[in-house]
């Protein structure tokens, strides 16, 4: 076998194999310095596994080398694949790793990021198995709602503006895109072996004002903190499914001080969305399962242009691995899911603020700033993987209808949902 079939053994376990994907997010980076370790050695040239490029159902090949540096290693693998395993060279050497491997919930890694997460990291739940590791739903609100701050008020300002802004009929303003490639930080070694993240962000601004190519706060509110992904299946046309998988309680959480910002009215959910493309005989159905945190907030600043009010959302992908989510979840999933769905992955950070009316010119006649409709700001900020055959190019694409062209086409689909729900009242 050529090193090019075994790299693409690699890749194919890495990016659609079930079990594989169990190992990998509980196991993460031990398996990864030995997989990266083997391919070097056969192509005498330094790797890692994010260099997808094709697959190939050849799986025993690989669990062949695994087992020879760890038999305990994955041992139901062999169960269930081709009895076909070929011989490799006999002066191959493996690394010398723990075992068993570092625990993922022992490992620092974002919760805001590309890459999905186990069940496991999800707080305690009565629906979830009891485990020692398991966080407080507190606890996990808090560090996803400090990520968000980090992301939108140090990270975003840095990002590149695109020349031009776009618009989304009906709404009636200048919508502004930026992007990034963005590292995910980690405490492991092999953080700089992991491939930078694609993120883009639209930011636009609306009257607070019930008028046509516009919306007020509590439409805004009402639209998009509440029932956050039930409406997003009302407005987006792709969106065909919504379950809710999880919920946590508002008692539970409480109030929450990041930073010196009071956040309150906490949400913790896990959503599956499920959308479909046409023409569906060609393009399968995408699944993301979600997990939700969302939370409004009051003004924390005596400045006059600071926002008075507003409100994050944050979305964190899960991978419904079998081992290691609940089998009543998986089951759930399994039974809701369209045929030949592809489960794919999305994190984004949502915010929506209300601004105050900014100190103008003492020439300006007060009444007249009185009357002019506060601003809201939107912000959201996304990065995401269709999986499938859809290349990473194609998804970043304006012209070709990617990531950057959808996020803008949102606001236009919101406003005018927003509209019709205002007139059917």
């Amino acid at each position: 076998m050529t090193a090019e079939d075994f790299t693409r053994v690699l890749h194919f376990i890495h990016i659609y194999d079930t079990h594989f994907f169990n190992a990998y997010y509980e196991y993460n980076y031990n398996y990864i310095v030995l997989y990266c370790s083997i391919i070097q050695q056969i192509t005498n040239r330094p790797t890692n596994s994010k260099h997808v490029t094709a697959q190939t159902p050849n799986l025993n090949n690989l669990v062949q080398v695994i087992s020879s540096a760890d038999p305990s290693i994955l041992p139901t693998w062999k169960s269930k694949l081709p009895l076909w395993i070929p011989q490799f060279p006999s002066h191959f050497t493996f690394p010398q790793i723990p075992y068993p491997p570092v625990p993922y919930s022992q490992q620092k890694m974002p919760l805001i990021q590309l890459q999905p997460h186990p069940f496991t990291i999800l707080p305690s739940h009565p629906s979830l198995p009891p485990e020692p590791a398991r966080s407080e739903v507190k606890q996990i609100a808090n560090t996803a709602l400090q990520e968000a701050l980090e992301l939108l008020n140090s990270d975003l300002p840095k990002w590149e503006k695109d020349s031009k802004t776009r618009r989304s009929p009906p709404a009636n303003t200048d919508i502004r895109l930026l992007r990034t490639l963005r590292k995910t930080e980690s405490t492991l070694d092999t953080a700089s072996k992991q491939k930078p993240e694609f993120w883009v962000c639209r930011q636009s601004e609306h009257h607070d004002a019930t008028v046509v190519g516009s919306a007020s706060w509590t439409e805004f509110e009402d639209g998009l903190r509440s029932e956050h992904a039930e409406h997003e299946m009302e407005y987006t046309p792709s969106v065909t499914g919504v379950e809710r998988l999880l919920q946590w309680t508002e008692q539970e959480i409480g109030e929450l001080d990041i930073n010196g910002v009071t956040f309150k009215d906490v949400d913790v959910e896990v959503n599956l969305i499920t959308h479909t493309f046409h023409p569906t005989a060609l393009i399968s159905p995408r699944s993301f399962i979600s997990f939700t945190i969302s939370a409004t907030y009051d003004a924390h600043s005596n400045e006059p242009s600071y926002p008075s009010k507003g409100f994050i959302t944050v979305q964190i992908p899960l991978y419904p691995d079998q081992s290691t989510t609940p089998k009543a979840i998986y089951e759930k999933i399994k039974s809701v899911v369209p045929k030949r769905t592809i489960f794919a992955n999305y994190a984004s950070v949502e915010r929506v603020a209300k601004k105050n009316r900014a100190a103008e010119s003492s020439s300006q006649i007060v009444s007249d700033r009185l009357a002019q409709p506060s601003l809201i700001q939107w912000t959201m900020a996304t990065t995401s993987d269709a999986g499938g055959l859809i290349p990473q190019w194609v998804q970043k694409n304006w012209t070709l209808g990617g990531v950057p062209r959808a996020v803008v086409a949102d606001v236009g689909l919101f406003i005018d949902w927003t509209a019709k729900r205002r007139a059917s009242t």
